[in-house]
C-alpha cells in the first residue's frame, strides 16, 4: 500500500510529458493541412481583392490597400514558416530512422587518423543528441508559426473593429474622413502599446509609481488588442522571452518576417492592389504609347477583371465597336451628382425596385460618360446593362457605328465624370486598327 510520501511524490513522466515528446504526430499533421491551406491564401486574398476593388468606395479603398498588403505579406510568411517546419520535421525523421539502425551513432573511421577522429567526435559527439536538437529546433519554429497565424487574426480582427468605428464616425460625422478617422482610432489604439514598452525601460522600471501601474497597463493593453488571443499570444512571447534575450527574438522575428515578406512583393507588384490608389487606376488607361491588353477581351487572361473598359480585339473588322465598361462603387458618388440619388417607389414588390433600379443604372450609364472617335464625338447606337462571363463583372455595353470608317488606326477616348480630388476627369483611350471586311459582292 503506498504511504502518504508516495502519494506526493510527481510521477516521473505525466501524460503532458509524453505528449510533448510525442507532438511532433500532432506537428506534422498540422503543417501539412497548414502548408496546404497557406498556399491557397495568395488566391483568396487576390479574388476578395479583385471584388472589392469594385465593390466599395474610394473612402474605403484608401486604407483596404495598406491592409491587403499586409495580409500578402503575411501570407507569405506563413506559408515560408510552415514549409521550414515541415522539411525539419522529415530531416529529424530521417535522423530517427538513422538512429534507430546505428544508435552508438559516429564511431571512429579506420581510414581516418587519430586526431581526426578526435577532433570529428568533439565537432560530432552524437547523434541522439542532434536529433533532439532538431525536435526542439522544429517544435520552435512551429510554435513561431502559430504565433504568427494567431497575431495575423488578432490584428485582422482589430483592423475590422478600428473600421466598423471609423464607418460609424464618417456617418454621424461626415466633416470627419474615413482615412483620417481609422487612422486616428488605430493611432489611439497603439498608444497603450508604447507606454508598455516605455515602463519596461531599465531606468524607471523599478521606481514604486512604475510598478504600481505597469503590469495593470500591460493586461488592458494585451487585453483590448489580442482579444481571442489573449493567451495563447502572451503563453507563446512570454515562455520565449524567459529563455531567450528579449530583444534577440523581437529581432530575430522582424527580420525573419520582413525578408520572407518579401518573397510576397512580386506578387503584390502583379496584382491590381496599385489600383485601390485612384491616381494610378487613372494613368494606367491614359496612354496609347502603352496599352495593357486588359483592354482587349482576346488578350485579357481568363478570369481578370476589367479595370477600365474592353472591345474584342485590337483589330476590328466588324462595322460596329462592341465597348464594355464594368461598373464600379467607387464611382457611385460621382454618378449620383449627375443623375441622382436612386429613391425606390412606396407600396413596390423587391422585383419592381430591382428592375427600377436597373433602369436608373441604365439612364445614368448613358449620361455619365462621353465619348469621341479621333477626336470627334460619337455616340453609342445603344447601351444594354449586362454580365461579363469571363470577368464576372456587372456592367454596361455600348455599340458603336464604324461603316464608313477608314480602314487604319483609330482611338476611342472615354471621358467619364469621375474626377479626381484635382478635379480631373477619369480618361480611358483604346487605340484600335480598323480592318474593312470586303463582301462577296465588293470582290
Amino acid at each position: 500500500m503506498d504511504t502518504q510520501e508516495e502519494k506526493q511524490i510527481p510521477q516521473a513522466r505525466t501524460w503532458l510529458h509524453v505528449l510533448a515528446e510525442q507532438s511532433w504526430n500532432a506537428e506534422l499533421i498540422v503543417s501539412g493541412v497548414a502548408i496546404f491551406g497557406s498556399l491557397r491564401i495568395p488566391d483568396l486574398l487576390t479574388g476578395l481583392m479583385n471584388y472589392s476593388l469594385f465593390a466599395y468606395p474610394d473612402d474605403l479603398l484608401v486604407f483596404g490597400e495598406l491592409m491587403f498588403i499586409y495580409f500578402f505579406l503575411t501570407s507569405q510568411i506563413l506559408i515560408t514558416g510552415f514549409m521550414i517546419h515541415f522539411a525539419m520535421r522529415v530531416l529529424w525523421i530521417g535522423m530517427v530512422g538513422l538512429y534507430s539502425v546505428y544508435p552508438e551513432g559516429i564511431k571512429p573511421i579506420k581510414q581516418y587518423s587519430e586526431d581526426f577522429n578526435e577532433k570529428m567526435k568533439q565537432d560530432f559527439p552524437s547523434l541522439g543528441k542532434h536529433i533532439e536538437e532538431l525536435d526542439n529546433t522544429a517544435s520552435l519554429i512551429f510554435a513561431m508559426s502559430n504565433l504568427g497565424a494567431v497575431t495575423i487574426l488578432a490584428l485582422t480582427i482589430d483592423s475590422l473593429v478600428c473600421m466598423g468605428l471609423a464607418l460609424a464616425i464618417n456617418y454621424f460625422l461626415p466633416i470627419v474622413p474615413l482615412y483620417y478617422a481609422f487612422f486616428g482610432i488605430l493611432g489611439l489604439a497603439v498608444i497603450p502599446s508604447f507606454v508598455v514598452s516605455f515602463f519596461h525601460l531599465k531606468a524607471i522600471r523599478d521606481k514604486p509609481w512604475v510598478q504600481k501601474i505597469h503590469y495593470p497597463v500591460y493586461m488592458f493593453t494585451s487585453r483590448l488588442t489580442l482579444h481571442i488571443a489573449f493567451k495563447p499570444l502572451n503563453y507563446t512571447t512570454l515562455t520565449l522571452y524567459s529563455h531567450e534575450n528579449p530583444g534577440k527574438v523581437f529581432l530575430v522575428y522582424f527580420l525573419v518576417s520582413f525578408f520572407l515578406g518579401l518573397l510576397g512583393g512580386r506578387q503584390i507588384f502583379d496584382s491590381n492592389l496599385r489600383f485601390f490608389d485612384q491616381e494610378k487606376l487613372f494613368a494606367h488607361s491614359s496612354s496609347i504609347e502603352w496599352t495593357t491588353p486588359n483592354l482587349f477581351e482576346d488578350e485579357r487572361e481568363l478570369g481578370n477583371k476589367i479595370l477600365h473598359a474592353s472591345i474584342p480585339s485590337r483589330i476590328i473588322d466588324e462595322e460596329w465597336l462592341e465597348v464594355f465598361i464594368p461598373y464600379a462603387k467607387r464611382e457611385q458618388k460621382a454618378q449620383e451628382v449627375i443623375c441622382g440619388v436612386f429613391e425606390a417607389e412606396e407600396d413596390v414588390s423587391k422585383e419592381q425596385e430591382r428592375m427600377a433600379k436597373r433602369r436608373y443604372e441604365l439612364e445614368c450609364a448613358k449620361s455619365f460618360r462621353s465619348f469621341s472617335l479621333d477626336d470627334s464625338t460619337v455616340q453609342p447606337i445603344d447601351v444594354v446593362m449586362t454580365y461579363n462571363n469571363e470577368s464576372l463583372q456587372k456592367g454596361f455595353i455600348h455599340y458603336f457605328p464604324l461603316e464608313g470608317l477608314p480602314q487604319g488606326k483609330h482611338v476611342l477616348e472615354i471621358t467619364s465624370s469621375y474626377f479626381s480630388e484635382e478635379g480631373e476627369a477619369r480618361k480611358i483611350l483604346i487605340p484600335f486598327l480598323y480592318k474593312k471586311q470586303l463582301h462577296p459582292s465588293n470582290k
